[in-house]
């Protein structure tokens, strides 16, 4: 590889679909503390308000004119209860969904490697084709046709059935047939497991300055493991500073941004803090070592929740500079939890965050240093040269180069 030059490019539509991608999964999910939390429903000495709730959910059982599935009443009564609070992020996720929440935020999952839609003329067809894959080993490519899996022909198939067959059907390596424009294909391709990058980066080259670029489009479990070999790959390329740019990332795991900060900071920093009903606890670096290159950040505002961690951390601790636009606010944290009978999960607003300083931004952001919208000539044509944000973060940058 170069690194000098980015792992992963993006064409504009793809920058746009991932954009609206993140923002809707993480608006949902955002800042995920805790996973996979088991909830069973054991009777105990029920006091007199979960009697009332037991009760009416015997009634409604047994005296409904219809019949009616437990796993409908128990989502609906869970459902009722995260619309009753009036939190924006409090709120009942079915399975499916929970199924795409958990992949994106894991950041890896069991599959080929292909993203797949159904034409208007029911062919199914590759939309995506996930870089490091099997599909990639196969020689699929985006614009294929799948005809066959298995000596099955999927013409009349759903885009939901057949990626059932690829991620769960009982067998794990497929011969598909393929239209690649008139041409007819054969490919075998094996299930495996397939990561999923949340960070690029790149080296620029500015006034004899090396600058090293770091995009962070989401915080999925895996992605400081990708943010600390960034890191390592600048650091080796000797470079002068560092951009860190969540521009349209709108958040994602705790544990991810913390162990973030902790490549960046030593012990000595409060990185964020958590208030709850009883009481606020100061969260410290664990890092060894505090990183002895000027950093400049880069945010909008759809920089939401972990990356505003991220931001006001090293803001307030290193006063590393902020170009960009407010941030969304986001100051809370949910937990997810599982529903053991449905499958489900529910997320509930269990905490709330505030900056190192003890500031808390929910609803209003973290104002930049260097005010700086995006101008039309960057959506027409999105380049480097283009991204004024950017260009305002390497002047920036420069300059406390210059000043070190």
């Amino acid at each position: 590889m170069n690194k000098n030059k980015a792992k992963q490019q993006f064409t504009t539509k793809e920058v746009i679909i991932l954009v609206i991608i993140t923002c809707i999964l993480n608006t949902a999910l955002l800042f995920s503390a805790t996973l996979n939390k088991k909830i069973s429903f054991v009777e105990t000495e029920a006091n007199a308000n979960v009697k009332q709730i037991m009760e009416a959910y015997d009634y409604v059982k047994n005296n409904y004119y219809q019949d009616i599935e437990d796993s409908i009443l128990i989502n609906g009564a869970i459902n009722g209860m995260m619309e009753a609070l009036g939190d924006d992020y409090s709120a009942l996720i079915d399975e499916s969904e929970s199924d795409t929440y958990n992949i994106i935020l894991k950041g890896e999952y069991i599959g080929v490697g292909i993203q797949i839609y159904q034409t208007g003329n029911s062919q199914i067809k590759v939309s995506t084709v996930i870089p490091s894959s099997p599909a990639i080993d196969a020689g699929i490519k985006t614009g294929d046709v799948i005809t066959e899996i298995n000596g099955t022909t999927i013409s009349d198939m759903t885009s939901d059935a057949v990626g059932e067959i690829i991620k769960n059907g009982s067998v794990d390596t497929f011969k598909m047939k393929i239209l690649r424009g008139s041409e007819n294909l054969e490919v075998t391709v094996k299930r495996g497991k397939i990561t999923l990058s949340s960070v690029n980066y790149e080296t620029i080259y500015k006034d004899n300055k090396k600058i090293g670029y770091i995009y962070i489009n989401l915080f999925a479990l895996n992605t400081d493991t990708q943010f600390k070999e960034a890191l390592e790959k600048l650091t080796e390329d000797k470079v002068d500073g560092i951009i860190i740019d969540v521009r349209g990332n709108s958040g994602g795991h705790l544990v991810s941004v913390t162990n973030m900060l902790s490549y960046l900071l030593d012990k000595q920093y409060v990185i964020y803090q958590t208030s709850t009903k009883e009481e606020t606890e100061k969260h410290y670096s664990t890092g060894k070592s505090t990183i002895n290159v000027p950093i400049v950040l880069l945010g909008d505002e759809s920089s939401a929740s972990a990356s505003e961690i991220l931001i006001s951390a090293l803001k307030e601790t290193i006063n590393a500079p902020f170009v960009g636009k407010t941030t969304f606010g986001k100051g809370t944290v949910q937990e997810m939890q599982t529903i053991e009978l449905t499958k489900g999960n529910y997320k509930l607003t269990t905490k709330k965050w505030l900056t190192p300083n003890g500031n808390w931004i929910n609803k209003t952001g973290i104002t930049p240093d260097y005010d700086v919208s995006l101008e039309d000539k960057y959506y027409e044509n999105p380049t480097k040269e283009n991204d004024n944000q950017l260009q305002k973060a390497l002047e920036v940058i420069e300059g406390k180069i210059n000043n070190k």
